[in-house]
Formats: structure tokens, C-alpha cells, sequence
């Protein structure tokens, strides 16, 4: 019964009055009294308790780190391929069923084939669950989906598109800011704007032509960020806004119904349109521009290597092969036909895209695949398929929308959910649709899971799964890290007697690593850097190794600062060869070290 608690339901509990019984009112004024009292005081007791009971001790937490302190670092990301989380996790397990539950009441509402789907950590899936029918449009069929069922990804190919040309830069064979005239010369467009275009004689001809052409460049192209608009040749009804019934909005186009425009068709009609935009202007979605970068990342490859193969093989030589991908690919195979998922309407699952389009939404994968994906970004080195430098730069936001809320990276959507700790966690998600094929990946990479959702029927929101996994199970993902973090920093940390007091109290709290305590050679540094305020520990992105931000005091407590007076004051200065904000920890035998060492000092945990 604990699921009907849970968000997203359906679920409402009757209301239940019971007159059966009369109170006095002067008891009734007691009650009240009591009961306003009791509010109004508990939590201040309780907020004077408030307590760690982790390793390390029990430690009474400083009022700062109770406040809703402005700037709130994430814990070491590092971490999460340290803990030892499995599928048979309680708290895995708890979630799980809240979330079948939720799933289940969906799926029974009609509009859904049927859907798979799976929360995956770096070493693999930790749930799955597959509901409806695998072959919806086979009489009698009763089969469910699972981790190895096949589905149309549409839109989530740009993601692959995008981590081979990770790839191939890796390699040398090309740059993110190679312009697209690197590959084809004579790729051009209109150098003006719809506005000058439709009216051309009163603009003038001959001054527009003569207008310099800004450089279109893979990452533009990667980023949606060209300008170039979203199907190339455009469809055309004059009868607009009556149009064809299969036309149901522009977002709908791109379908595998139909003769799919090729290289030269869609080359001239770029060249004969303006941009929506100028480039680097704001996002505009077009799988013209992805299907131009997976032409441009064929011919980087066959200068690299001296021969040409189609965007299929490229992609099926770096990726679905390294990985183990056997169930992906653009084409069904026998066997993988024998795993493909059909919805109840249409046959989308037949359709040859293209090499023209392959890289925009040509690509079919299973649960298990994706998972191979996700792993491969949250566990670089289990899967040396990227540079670390390379993942560092793909996980990062291109253009911020001022809706506090979405960001575009290269090929990412990127939503924004905030935690328990009311701090943002960036999820970089890719969603792909076709008429009846819906998906979508969505990662976490400071909490270490990734939601993977494949659907097939008239439904078209695979966010929606998405959105109601995140709910169930960041929580545990955030308890998991900072149980992680506590278990290895947390505590009070002591040096040699003979060399002076040294004493560092380090707590995981409000989702952050604090400093409470740090007397060094005597000195307390936190009385001298911030009147006695705790500070927080700032990974450096290397395993043990962070940054105290000092910042600086008389700017710290103003919210509008935010971040700012830590992140531009790191580094200030080096004692004995080191920075001042410096920590790090090593492993001993008797366990890990905590070492400053622009003081000369080592530490060790008191148990």
C-alpha cells in the first residue's frame, strides 16, 4: 500500500470525517493549544539535534550547514564507481516495485504497445521491466518485452552520430570546429534572412549576394546550432493550415514514410534557403544538419584510413562492435528481426532510412545496447572508447535557455531536476519519435545512473517514464554517494602530537563535503579565513584529491554572488611547493591519509 503515496498515481485516498463523538470546547482550545505548541517547538528541537551517525562519530552539525547555503557543490562523481550497488539492493528493489506500479497503471490505459525500460549504473542494468506486447501486430501474440527486445531509437542516433565524431577527433582525423566547406567545398547558403529573401526587390541583389558567409562547423551542426532548419527540402502546402491527415505537426515530419531526399536534394535546398537563424544564434532542431554531419564524418574517416565505408559500417566499427551492440544496427538482420518490437498501427520497423539519413534517425537498439552506451560514459575506464578529455567536454551545456530549466549540448537535451538538497542535477537526455516509436536516454553523470525508456504504440511522451524513474530513484542515488563519502572522509582527522595541533573534522551534509574543524600547526584556519564559518570541499575531478573554497567572507553569505567568490578565488597562492587549498587523501595500510601539504602536514582518522 506504501506505493499509494507515491507521486504520478492515480491514487486518492477517500476522505473519512467521523461525527460520532462530540468534544467539549474548552477541551477543544486545550487540544488546540497543545497541538499549535507542540508545532511550533518540535522543530526547533529537533533542528538543535540534528546529528551524523555515519563513520566517523557522531557530530553535531554547525548552523551554516543547516541554512539553505547558496553555493552547494556536488559531491566527488568519482565515487560512484566505488560503491557496490546491485540489482538485489533493498532500496533498488523498494523503488522498483513503486515504479512497476506506476507503470502498470499507465500501460493499462490502452494508448501503449508496449515499453521497456531500465535504470543502469556504471557497471550495468539495475532494473529492467518490460510491459504491453513485444508484437502487437501478430493476432494473439502475448510475449513482453525485455532487456534484448529491439525498437526504432529514431532521434537517439545523433547521440552515436555525435560520439563518433568524439572518436574520429580522438584519432585526428578532424576537429569540432572544421567548417562543413572542409568536406564539401561548394556547400554554401543564403547569406541574408527570410525577411530580404521574400522581398528581394526591395532589398537589392546584388548587395546581399556579395555578403560574407559565416562558417558553418561540425559542433554547430552537432549542437542544433547551425541555423540550418529542420527538414531539407521543405514540404510545401499551400492549403496550410488544412494539411494532410499523416501531417499532423512540423515535429511530426521526419517519418520513415515515404522516398527519402538525397545528398544532392538536400545540398541544394540548404543552398537555396536562408537560416532560421545566424549561426550561433540559439538552438534550432534539424536532422538535416545531423544527416550533413554524418556525411562529413564518413569522408574524415575514409581521408583518414584511405577508404570509404558507409556511415552504417563506420558506426558498427567504432561502436556497436567495441561495446558488444549485437542487437544494433540500420538494417534488421534475420535474428535481430526475430527480437524487433512492432506497434499495433503502421511498419515503420521496415524502413531503410539511408546512408543520407542514418546519422539523424536511422539507428534500432535494445535496452541492453543502450546500457552498453551509458556505461561506457559513466565508466570511461572500463570502456576505452573516448578520451577522458572527450567526455569531459561532451557533458556540458552549449546554450542555457531562460527558462531556468532545459540547456542543448552536442546532441544533448538537457533538463535540470533538482535534488533533496534543492540543488540542480543536470540530466543530458536524447529523446527520439517516429509515429510510433518513442524513446529516450537520460544520464546523470554526477550521481552515476542513466534511465533508458523504449516504447512503441500511439503514446508519444517517453518522458514521461523518464521523469517518474528520476523521482523514484535519484534518492537513492544521492543517499548511496554520500554514504559512499562519508564512509571514506567524514570523521576528525589528527596528526603527530609531537609536531603541533593539527585537527581537520570533515561531514558529508546538505549534500556537500564540509569542513567543521581545521587547526593546522596550531593555526585555526577557518577562524582566520571566515570568522569560524564551515567551508566545502570542491573535488578536483581526481580520485581523493580537492579544493577547500576559501572564498571570501565579506561576499560568501550573498546570494547573489552564488558560486562566484569560490570558483575565481581557487589557487590564490603556494606554501612549501603547494596551494594553500589544497587536500588529498592516500591509501595506507592502515587505511587513507589526509594530507596538507602547503603545511607539511599528515593526518590520520581517529576511530
Amino acid at each position: 500500500m506504501a506505493a499509494k503515496n507515491l507521486p504520478y498515481t492515480d491514487y486518492r485516498p477517500p476522505i473519512k470525517h467521523n461525527f460520532n463523538f462530540v468534544i467539549p470546547r474548552f477541551l477543544r482550545y486545550i487540544v488546540i493549544v497543545g497541538v499549535a505548541t507542540l508545532c511550533l517547538f518540535t522543530p526547533f528541537y529537533f533542528d538543535l539535534q540534528i546529528t551524523v551517525q555515519r563513520r566517523g562519530g557522531s557530530q553535531k552539525l554547525p548552523e551554516v550547514i543547516k541554512q539553505d547555503t547558496r553555493c552547494k557543490p556536488h559531491l566527488p562523481s568519482q565515487l560512484t564507481l566505488l560503491q557496490s550497488l546491485s540489482p538485489s539492493d533493498p532500496a533498488l528493489l523498494s523503488h522498483g516495485r513503486a515504479l512497476d506500479h506506476v507503470v502498470r497503471n499507465r500501460v493499462a490505459k490502452g494508448d501503449i504497445d508496449s515499453v521497456v525500460m531500465g535504470i543502469i549504473g556504471p557497471n550495468g542494468i539495475l532494473w529492467s521491466r518490460g510491459y504491453g506486447i513485444t508484437r502487437a501486430n501478430e493476432t494473439g501474440a502475448l510475449d513482453s518485452p525485455n532487456e534484448n527486445s529491439i525498437y526504432r531509437i529514431a532521434s537517439i542516433s545523433k547521440l552515436y552520430a555525435t560520439l563518433e565524431t568524439f572518436i574520429l577527433r580522438d584519432r585526428g582525423a578532424l576537429t569540432w570546429d572544421d567548417p562543413v566547406t572542409l568536406f564539401y567545398p561548394n556547400f554554401t547558403y543564403k547569406p541574408y534572412g527570410w525577411r530580404e529573401h521574400l522581398a528581394r526587390e526591395e532589398f537589392g541583389a546584388s548587395s546581399s549576394e556579395a555578403r560574407h558567409l559565416e562558417p558553418i562547423t561540425l559542433r554547430q551542426l552537432a549542437s542544433h546550432m547551425s541555423g540550418i532548419g529542420r527538414d531539407y527540402p521543405s514540404q510545401n502546402f499551400d492549403d496550410w493550415p488544412h494539411v494532410p491527415p499523416s501531417f499532423k505537426s512540423p515535429g511530426n515530419s521526419f517519418t520513415p514514410e515515404g522516398t527519402y531526399p538525397q545528398k544532392p536534394e538536400i545540398l541544394q535546398a540548404i543552398a537555396e534557403n536562408p537560416l532560421v537563424a545566424p549561426p550561433y544564434s540559439y538552438p534550432i532542431y534539424s536532422n538535416t544538419g545531423f544527416s550533413l554531419l554524418g556525411w562529413c564524418i564518413s569522408l574524415a574517416d575514409a581521408a583518414l584510413n584511405g577508404n570509404s565505408i558507409t556511415y552504417a559500417e563506420l558506426i558498427k566499427r567504432d561502436i556497436f562492435v567495441p561495446l558488444g551492440m549485437n542487437g544494433s544496427s540500420f538494417l534488421l538482420s534475420k535474428e535481430q528481426a526475430k527480437h524487433m518490437a512492432f506497434p499495433r498501427n503502421g511498419s515503420e520497423a521496415d524502413y531503410d532510412m539511408t546512408d543520407a539519413h542514418n546519422s539523424a534517425g536511422g539507428q534500432m537498439s535494445s535496452l541492453s545496447d543502450l546500457a552498453q552506451t551509458i556505461r561506457a560514459l559513466l565508466n570511461p575506464e572500463g570502456h576505452r572508447l573516448l578520451s577522458r578529455y572527450s567526455l569531459r567536454e561532451w557533458l556540458r551545456p552549449l546554450h542555457v535557455f531562460p527558462d531556468n530549466l532545459t540547456q542543448v549540448g552536442l546532441a544533448w537535451e538537457i533538463q535540470k531536476v533538482f535534488d533533496s538538497h534543492g540543488r540542480a542535477q543536470s540530466y543530458y537526455a536524447k529523446s527520439g519519435n517516429l509515429r510510433y516509436y518513442h524513446s529516450q536516454v537520460s544520464i546523470n553523470a554526477e550521481l552515476g545512473f542513466g534511465v533508458v525508456v523504449l516504447m512503441a504504440g500511439r503514446f508519444s511522451d517517453s518522458s514521461w517514464f523518464t521523469k517518474r524513474a528520476i523521482d523514484l530513484f535519484q534518492p537513492v542515488f544521492e543517499h548511496k554517494l554520500e554514504e559512499t563519502t562519508q564512509n571514506l572522509y567524514g570523521g576528525k582527522w589528527v596528526g603527530n602530537a609531537a609536531d603541533g595541533e593539527n585537527l581537520v573534522t570533515l561531514v558529508v551534509s546538505n549534500g556537500s563535503l564540509w569542513v567543521t574543524k581545521c587547526i593546522i600547526n596550531g593555526d585555526d584556519l577557518l577562524d582566520l579565513y571566515t570568522g569560524g564559518t564551515p567551508l566545502t570541499l570542491w573535488s578536483t575531478g581526481r580520485l581523493h584529491e580537492f579544493r577547500v573554497a576559501v572564498g571570501r567572507a565579506e561576499l560568501n553569505s550573498d546570494s547573489s554572488i552564488g558560486c562566484f567568490s569560490y570558483w575565481a578565488t581557487f589557487d590564490g597562492f603556494n606554501s612549501h611547493g603547494a596551494p594553500i587549498d589544497l587536500i588529498y587523501f592516500s591509501a595506507q595500510s592502515h587505511g587513507l591519509s589526509l594530507h596538507f601539504p602547503s603545511a607539511n602536514v599528515t593526518l590520520l582518522r581517529k576511530s
